[in-house]
């Protein structure tokens, strides 16, 4: 496998560093779904849907950060206005 050049270096760089938020949201996300479905398959189904509840969320809240750069501003945990803030911005784009 060859190096990466200066350019491609930089490319992956400034990604890494404007997306950093939804990134570390996307890494929380799927350990909390990760403990969910073992909450699940062990019969422990209040926490193991609540765990699976945060993941979306923490998912959506990536994706919005990522189509906007900033947080949502969402703060009581109301997923259907995350997910149609997240249509809108992108159907208006179309």
């Amino acid at each position: 496998m060859s190096p990466l050049d200066k350019k491609t270096v930089q490319i992956i760089t400034d990604f890494s560093k404007n997306y950093a938020k939804a990134q570390i949201f996307f890494m929380d996300a799927s350990l909390d779904y990760i403990a969910g479905r073992c909450c699940m398959v062990n019969g422990i189904l209040y926490r193991g849907h609540s765990l699976i509840c945060e993941a979306i969320e923490k998912s959506l809240k990536s994706i919005y950060f990522i189509q906007n750069k900033q947080n949502h501003r969402e703060s009581r945990h109301n997923l259907l206005n995350i997910k149609n803030d997240i249509e809108k911005k992108q159907f208006s784009k179309n």
